[in-house]
């Protein structure tokens, strides 16, 4: 654990006995256990590398954290090929980004199968990114006065944490709170869209101000709380090079703070109730036969471990 910047461990989550919701980030998920295992190939020569990475981080976050029937568990997921509300916006927005490699794309109808498998509940939305999905979970959640960890290494959802909300990084077994964050970026979470306003994000192609970096992002952000506060106080900017850097690119930093901003209620096809995670469903059996299938051996022994620990929360059993 890197105890510089988080409050809380695992071990310490576990031993509280409030309601937790577990929000995942299923396409970074997916991105990555690709590119961590890219040669892998099953015995009918298909990439099956985003499988097995998908399936191995869903084990070890179900063994990491003590998942019980007072937990909540949901899956976030973009729809691919879409063009989304900043598109719209934007027509550039990720335009730098290569195309999902097929590999990817023909092992997402298996994937999905996995998490029914799982009996994990997913939401989406054709106009919306899988980012703003989580954040209207998130959202559910504290209204619902639910403790909410959002399982990613994205840093655009760190603007989400707050008293109630926590990221988890699966990839570097991390927890950030609202220090950590602190730590990491200088800004409260809440700044997080003004931060990126400014800077930009060359990750999505969000333009920002040209010429102001991190540093300058966070002194500017230090002193007013937002963009909208910065602009507001323009003729008291310095230095002056700084200020006429902001008036030149006011008109990127609004659609910049748009594009980099979340959102906090968009349509979901189920609810709260819906996200409590039972247990598998078919005591596992599904799960098995899937790893079966592939070859999955190794992984086949702690899902044994697992089902036998979660399978009494099961509603089919």
């Amino acid at each position: 654990m890197e105890n510089s910047i988080i409050n809380s461990t695992i071990n310490d989550i576990n031993h509280q006995i409030n309601k937790k919701l577990f929000i995942i980030d299923t396409s970074a998920l997916i991105f990555r256990s690709h590119y961590a295992y890219p040669t892998l190939i099953n015995k009918n020569g298909m990439a099956i590398g985003a499988t097995y990475g998908f399936i191995h981080n869903i084990i070890r976050f179900l063994s990491s954290f003590d998942i019980n029937q007072t937990n909540y568990i949901v899956m976030a997921l973009d729809i691919g090929g879409k063009k989304t509300i900043r598109h719209e916006m934007f027509s550039e927005y990720k335009a730098n980004r290569q195309p999902c490699p097929n590999e990817i794309i023909n092992q997402f109808p298996g994937i999905i199968s996995i998490i029914n498998a799982f009996g994990i509940a997913m939401v989406k939305n054709e106009k919306y990114e899988a980012d703003d999905c989580i954040a209207t979970c998130a959202n559910i959640a504290k209204k619902n006065k639910i403790e909410t960890f959002v399982v990613s290494g994205d840093k655009d959802l760190l603007q989400l944490v707050n008293e109630t909300v926590k990221c988890f990084d699966p990839f570097k077994d991390i927890i950030i709170d609202q220090e950590g964050v602190m730590k990491k970026f200088g800004i409260k979470p809440s700044q997080l869209a003004d931060y990126l306003a400014l800077m930009g994000d060359a990750t999505d192609n969000i333009p920002g101000a040209k010429g102001i970096g991190p540093k300058n992002a966070q002194k500017l952000l230090e002193k007013y709380l937002s963009v909208k506060e910065i602009y507001d106080n323009i003729d008291n900017i310095t230095p002056i090079r700084i200020r006429e850097l902001l008036e030149k690119s006011k008109k990127n930093v609004d659609l910049s703070y748009k594009l980099s901003s979340l959102y906090y209620n968009v349509d979901i096809e189920n609810s709260l109730d819906d996200w409590l995670w039972c247990g598998f469903p078919n005591n596992g059996n599904d799960l098995i036969e899937i790893f079966k299938f592939h070859g999955f051996k190794q992984i086949n022994k702690r899902i044994d471990n697992l089902i036998k620990k979660f399978n009494k929360f099961s509603t089919n059993i």
